[in-house]
């Protein structure tokens, strides 16, 4: 992984060829997650 600068405090795989979303927002970290979910990552 290579994620931008910042202060992030979560991340997750989004898609299955490793693409990730970096957030220090928890609610930004849920859709992100659901996200990763309708692509089949999680």
């Amino acid at each position: 992984m290579a994620p931008p600068e910042g202060n992030w405090l979560f991340f997750v795989a989004i898609d299955k060829s490793g693409r990730s979303a970096f957030t220090n927002d928890n609610d930004q970290h849920e859709r992100n997650k659901e996200t990763a979910r309708k692509n089949g990552v999680l």
